[in-house]
């Protein structure tokens, strides 16, 4: 008998647990794009005026959130605009990747095909 209910406990159990892993993927999504929204609106406030005339203020107006809630995410006006620094570097980074990669791939297919390819008494491209 003892037996049998360790074993209903333990099913139940994990799968109150899978329940709040999900709950706490589902809660980490909703922290995110409350993330993206903020440093959405701020990209908006500090493109219209400049660093020197955003404040928190106008940016949780432009979210439409507290000034709670931007400080909830970022520790103050600096620490927002380093993020959209960082995350445009970061975009900025993986978008010069992709281009190394296509750079190196196309010369290497040139590298390869130009020499079956071509013969230098019938050609007149440069090989």
């Amino acid at each position: 008998m003892a037996q049998q209910n360790w074993c209903l406990t333990a099913r139940v159990t994990r799968g109150y647990s899978t329940r709040m892993t999900n709950a706490q993927e589902r809660k980490a999504q909703e922290r995110l794009a409350r993330r993206r929204r903020i440093q959405e609106a701020a990209r908006t406030v500090f493109a219209e005026r400049g660093y020197a005339g955003a404040s928190i203020e106008l940016i949780a107006r432009a979210a439409q959130l507290s000034v709670g809630a931007i400080y909830l995410y970022f520790r103050s006006k600096e620490d927002l605009y380093v993020s959209l620094i960082e995350d445009a570097l970061t975009t900025f980074d993986v978008e010069m990747s992709q281009l190394r990669e296509q750079s190196a791939a196309s010369a290497r297919l040139r590298g390869i095909s130009f020499p079956f390819i071509c013969r230098p008494t019938i050609c007149r491209w440069p090989c």
